[in-house]
């Protein structure tokens, strides 16, 4: 079959859409449940080696059976062959929550870090996400903050389960000999003496599985180490250090001495940098508002959506995995639609006024502001792809106070909880960049 006849597939009642961001994610929207969620896609080819499946399947076997606040919901996933029999494009299709907040990377501001409250508030939502990771015999083994995403509530998601293995399995608990990690987080017992020699790809931050270091390594503190990199970074805005090796890092050798400790910018981190355990009243102070006027329910509501049944070949379903309860109802994804990363120039919120009202009570404002609008249908002629219900596009444009030009894009959509019987709107204001 030509490959200009092969299409996306549907997964779970989800059509497969634009792609977000890199790493092969594209947003996926269920049009009868208005529901959307985060499809990670990786390419089959006859040229795919057993290693890699193997890999592949690891992968959703573990992440599928982890079930945790702190952990990316796994939804449900199809797998295509590359065997020229099917119309679908060969791969494999992981649907996975959508992480509406970004990653916890874009919210690390460089050599300055984040807030010493919401550097607890992250961490101690991490340690109780891998905490669980453990207890079920699995280590992580790439935890870095670009794989820390954060839902609308800001609520930590460990995910990229590629790079984990189980290390304990019927009271049975092994050693690991792989090397795998991303060089500023990973573990020195994890690296082989001559660590440089042994990358595939350009990208020498990030270690694929190569071969073993010289000697076996025991698996939870691999992950511990990660996590105490990620503190240090949350706290200074950057990581201690390239790579954990004397020879490769000037700054790893001084750490081993302790001579940098009394050095900037180890000399910020507080005394009780681990000791803090604000991180649950902090959530509370931040989301009170939202609980007292009950749009808590908005941003986080509980829904069951059906199964959907394969009534022919567009409603494919992966018999392995059962669908799982999805946690969010959101109709943007973490990052922009031009796949750029979730930024400050994106703002997004819930309100209880229908989209008709809040689309007008906004043009109100930018009169007042004097912006200049423009009101944008939705184009009919683009029949592919997902539109929301009750929709609303209105491009603006004009100077700040900086005297600097900007324009952007105001879209309204309706969205609704309790089952349907409450409605109100999910508003996204976005600035594009201007030449």
């Amino acid at each position: 079959m030509k490959d200009k006849e092969l299409k996306l597939p549907i997964v779970a009642g989800f059509h497969i859409k634009e792609q977000i961001g890199g790493g092969g994610f594209s947003v996926a929207a269920n049009p009868k449940l208005d529901i959307v969620a985060a499809c990670k896609v990786v390419a089959l080819t006859p040229s795919t080696t057993k290693q890699e499946r193997k890999e592949l399947n690891k992968e959703i076997q573990v992440h599928s059976s982890l079930k945790h606040t702190n952990i990316l919901e796994f939804i449900n996933a199809v797998i295509v062959e590359p065997d020229g029999k099917s119309p679908w494009i060969p791969g494999v299709y992981m649907l996975l929550e959508i992480a509406a907040g970004g990653d916890l990377f874009d919210k690390i501001a460089p050599d300055v870090g984040v807030d010493e409250e919401m550097a607890h508030l992250y961490f101690n939502q991490l340690v109780e996400g891998m905490k669980y990771v453990h207890e079920q015999g699995v280590v992580h083994r790439d935890l870095k903050p670009e794989n820390l995403l954060l839902d609308i509530t800001g609520q930590v998601k460990i995910s990229d389960f590629g790079l984990c293995s189980v290390y304990r399995y019927k009271g049975q608990t092994r050693q690991l000999t792989e090397q795998c990690g991303s060089l500023p987080y990973v573990a020195p017992e994890v690296q082989p003496t001559l660590f440089g020699n042994c990358f595939i790809g350009i990208d020498r931050s990030s270690v694929k599985l190569v071969h073993a270091p010289e000697r076996p390594y025991f698996a939870e503190p691999v992950d511990i180490w990660g996590m105490g990199v990620i503190l240090f970074t949350l706290f200074c805005g950057n990581t201690p250090w390239d790579q954990p090796t004397e020879e490769g890092s000037p700054e790893y050798a001084r750490y081993l001495t302790g001579h940098i400790l009394s050095e900037s910018p180890w000399s910020r981190i507080p005394e009780d940098a681990l000791f803090d355990q604000s991180g649950i009243e902090l959530a509370e102070h931040l989301t009170r508002a939202l609980r007292v006027n009950g749009d808590l329910e908005l941003a986080e509501p509980n829904l069951n959506p059906s199964s959907t049944q394969q009534s022919n070949m567009e409603e494919m379903m992966f018999s392995t995995h059962a669908a799982s309860q999805f946690t969010q109802t959101l109709q943007l994804f973490s990052q922009t639609q031009s796949g750029q990363r979730y930024c400050p120039h994106l703002t997004r919120f819930y309100t209880s006024t229908s989209p008709d009202q809040l689309m007008s009570q906004i043009l109100i404002a930018l009169e007042n502001f004097g912006v200049k609008f423009q009101i944008r249908d939705p184009d009919p002629s683009e029949s592919d792809k997902f539109i929301p219900t009750g929709f609303k596009k209105t491009k603006v444009g004009g100077y700040d106070k900086r005297r600097e030009r900007f324009t952007g894009y105001i879209e309204i959509e309706n969205f609704s909880w309790d089952g349907g019987e409450r409605h109100g709107s999910f508003c996204v204001m976005r600035r594009e960049k201007v030449p």
